[in-house]
This record gives C-alpha cells, structure tokens and sequence, in this order.
C-alpha cells in the first residue's frame, strides 16, 4: 500500500476534481493524537500523530511543545510508522490495534513496535505491551476548564469504546473511507506529568476541522460536538497571521517516572467519581483526568508520585488563574516572563507562582499570587524585579553515581542541580552529556531544569570500555562548567557454569 499509486489517494485527487484549490503544502490533515509512556524506560514519553496520508506524502514539520514551566521547546517531527489503515475517526481500541498489532502488508518493519526511541543512544522501542497509551478528542467546551487563552482542551478517550474521536470524518464524498496510514512520532526525556501546549508548523496551516471539510464538499461526517470542530484536528498555526500564531490544544500527560504505584483511588471532593476510575493500582507519574462536578472549578492536577497522589488538586467555586504568560501579567519593572515554576496550568485563588523574566541582558525572579478575580497580582512581598542582574552561566552540576540500569538497557546515571550561590540567572532549560571514548555509549539530552531523582538512561555501550562522563547545565547565557567526572565499565557476563558430573 505504500507504493499506491497517485489517483487512489483521495485528499489532493479529490480536491482537485471537485474543482477546489489547496495550497501547495497545505493539505488539510485530519488527525488523531495519541501518547505513550512505560515504567520499565522512566522520564520518557512519545506523542504521536495519526495522519490519512501515506509517508512521505506530507511530514508533520516542527512540534511545539510547552511545558508545565511555561518554556518552548521545538523538534523535528520526522519519525514514522505505519498505521495500518484503520478507520480515522476511532475509539480507543482501533487505535492502540492500529499502534500495537498493525502490520501494514505484513511487513512487520513498518509497524510501530519495532521503531526505537528516537534519541541518541539505545532506549528500546516507542511502543511496547507494558506501555501504556492514551489517545484524546476534544473536550467538550461546555465541561472543559478554562483555557486563559493557551489553546484548547483535549481529553482522553474513553477505554471502554463508548465513544470516537470527534474530529476525523468518517467518508469522502466519494463514499471512500477516511483511514489512518501514518503515525509520525517524537519522544522525549526528562519531561514529567503535566499539562502541555502543543502544536505543529511547517507542516499545514490550515489542518481544517471535519465541519470545514464538509462546508468545503471534500467530506461527509455524522454530526460533530461542540462547535467548532477544530481540535486537534487544527493543531498547527494560523494561516495569514504574520509568524504563524500557534494555536495549540491543552493535553494533559502522564509520563512514567519509575516510583511506586499508587494503590488505591485519590480522595477528592466534588469530583465527578467516573472522572478517577482509572485511577487506581496505577504506575507514578500517572496523570488522573479527574474532572470536577458542575458548578465547580479545577485547579491544580492529580498526579501519582511514588505511592502517592500530589499536585494540589482540588474542585473550588472560586475562580481560578492559568498559568501566567507575558501576555497576561504585566510586570511594573519592565521586562517579559521567560519561565514559571510552583504552579501549574490552572491554579486557585491564593497560589503563588515563581516567574522568571528578562529585561534586555539583565534578568531577574520575584512571585505573583493569583487574586480571587482569577487574575494575578504581584507579591508585594517579592515583586519580580527583570533588572537584577546580568545573565550568566550556572555553576557545573554533581553526578553521584553511574551504575546498571535495573531493567537491562545500558546504565542509569545519577546527577544534582548546581548549587544555588545566591546569583539571579535565568532558569536552566536542560542537561547535556558529553561521554568518552564517543560512539557507543550515549546519554541523551535531559529537558528542564530538574535532575531527576531515578536518574537517566545511558545506553549503547561496549563490554570492557571504561567510560567517563560529565553533565552541563544549560541557560539562555550557555553552558555551565563541567561536573565531575563518573566513571563506568560495563561488566562481563560470567561465563556459563560447566555441566554438572553424572551420578
């Protein structure tokens, strides 16, 4: 199927017999959007993008993807695996088949299980039966949180089929089903649960809703809710907007951190209780999609942490605060917010958040609470002041350990932020290792300014090589010095014991 021919490919053919022009690179792509993540390979979570075009007809382009602290990060979105032509508009099952079991002409290379994670080093596959895999539609506007402005709301959808994803059409005009050929995919260490922006550029700026594709007489769809239909199936930029204003969804994202599970259910009052059924003998780092009753506010987020449920949540019928941006609050010194930190996406009345900010080459922090009006005021305790300080370097970060990684994929390194000396300086964005002899053994890149506490995977290595590895922590002004030096040495298996003497 991946060599079929031009005219039984619907979307360009399509569009062009019925007489309506698309922009040269912009397709309009359904599509569907899943996550993956696994306790045996903790800190690492691969998103997925399920497109009805055959690879490389069109490729996703750069990812967006901003997380809970507010900073951007940009990827390529170039990694792919087959679909197996499942119908696009789906329940939960058809998609983690069209993930788990798909082999596209029985070429099982093509599938997704067999495609690694795509970062240096060897840390096994995207997708495998301890994974566990949530895929979204769009949350119902109606029910959903307020959004602040920062895009629009995804949902999981539910596991026991009772419903589809509400974006993809089911047919083309022609009565041929709409199917889902290609996953593209991007994986990524050191991110933790959360709620995150994302969205694509370079790839389609128009990613039209289903109600735009029937407007248009390219589709046919059963009826859709809520209006508009345009997320995630308009993940992208805007078109004509100067840059391209991303327009992202919200999706709230477990990734795997390694700790206990968390046993029983979170307590929560004025939760809706079918919200958490899911939320049980569940691995940490699991984000429960708790939602509260009408009449009610979320703020904070429900996440299993090493036995425990954390994160604040709680159903209030004050207003709440989204998480603070540089168009949002204003700061009376001058100067824009780059970075949060202790706070989440939604947040009640009361809590405080750290910002960091820039002014020109200067650079500073102070905390805002958010006021009873769903609106934040500066602390005026610590008002953020931009212009404390020049921006510089952090001092070099601590590995504390290297030793074998438990689950048998390379060995797990263990490291500590650089101590705080007191200096303002802008946040650290990530951490990366530089190993020797190079070629073989490899840690990746860790995102955010927190080591984490299970460590990190390196992998690739060589039986019998003695390697050293450091860490540098990075920031807006560059690398930090070096940490200490770890040193490591894969060990020889032993040999295997000689058969025992006969009786």
């Amino acid at each position: 199927r991946l060599g079929m021919p031009p005219d039984r490919r619907p979307p360009r053919a399509l569009a062009l017999l019925l007489g309506l022009t698309l922009p040269l690179g912009c397709d309009s792509h359904l599509s569907a959007m899943c996550s993956a993540t696994s306790p045996d390979v903790p800190g690492v979570v691969t998103w997925l993008f399920g497109t009805y075009h055959y690879h490389p007809d069109a490729t996703p382009g750069t990812m967006h993807v901003v997380p809970p602290d507010g900073s951007e990060h940009l990827f390529n979105f170039d990694n792919w695996c087959d679909g197996g032509e499942v119908a696009m508009r789906s329940g939960f099952t058809d998609y983690k088949n069209s993930l788990l079991s798909a082999l596209p002409s029985g070429d099982e290379a093509l599938s997704c299980p067999t495609k690694p994670v795509p970062v240096d080093g060897d840390l096994g596959n995207i997708l495998t039966t301890n994974h566990t895999i949530t895929c979204y539609t769009e949350w119902d506007s109606a029910s959903a949180p307020p959004s602040g402005g920062l895009g629009t709301w995804v949902t999981a959808i539910d596991r026991a089929d009772t419903e589809q994803q509400n974006c993809a059409f089911d047919y083309w005009v022609d009565g041929t089903p709409v199917k889902l050929r290609t996953w593209y995919y991007n994986s990524f260490v050191g991110f933790k649960s959360g709620t995150y922006q994302i969205w694509t550029s370079g790839y389609d700026d128009k990613l039209r809703s289903a109600d735009e594709y029937v407007t248009m007489g390219i589709g046919t769809s059963t009826p859709m809710y809520p209006d508009p239909q345009v997320y995630p199936c308009s993940m992208g930029v805007v078109d004509g907007e100067v840059n391209g204003a991303p327009k992202p969804i919200l999706i709230g994202t477990s990734v795997a951190d390694g700790g206990k599970k968390c046993k029983t259910q979170p307590e929560v009052d004025h939760v809706i209780p079918g919200s958490i059924a899911t939320c049980e003998d569940v691995f940490s780092g699991y984000l429960c999609p708790a939602r509260c009753m009408d009449g009610y506010n979320q703020a904070g987020e429900l996440i299993c942490q090493d036995g425990f449920w954390t994160g604040g949540f709680n159903c209030t019928t004050d207003a709440v605060c989204t998480r603070p941006t540089v168009d949002t609050v204003d700061l009376t010194t001058g100067g824009d917010i780059t970075g949060v930190s202790d706070c989440t996406l939604l947040n009640a009345a009361g809590a405080r958040c750290t910002v960091h900010c820039v002014n020109g080459d200067r650079v500073g922090t102070g905390s805002i609470i958010c006021d009873d009006d769903g609106t934040w005021i500066e602390d005026p305790e610590d008002i953020p002041d931009c212009n404390k300080t020049v921006d510089s370097v952090w001092g070099p970060p601590t590995i504390t350990g290297m030793e074998d990684n438990a689950n048998g994929i390379g060995a797990r390194l263990y490291w500590l932020a650089p101590e705080d000396d007191g200096v303002v300086r802008s946040p650290i964005t990530e951490y990366q290792f530089t190993v020797e002899p190079s070629g073989s053994l490899v840690c990746p890149t860790h995102i955010g300014p927190d080591p984490l506490s299970y460590g990190i995977i390196c992998s690739g290595l060589e039986k019998g090589i003695n390697y050293t590895v450091v860490v540098r922590a990075m920031n807006a002004a560059g690398a930090s010095p070096p940490s200490n030096e770890a040193s490591y040495m894969a060990p020889f298996s032993p040999p295997p014991a000689p058969p025992s003497a006969p009786p």
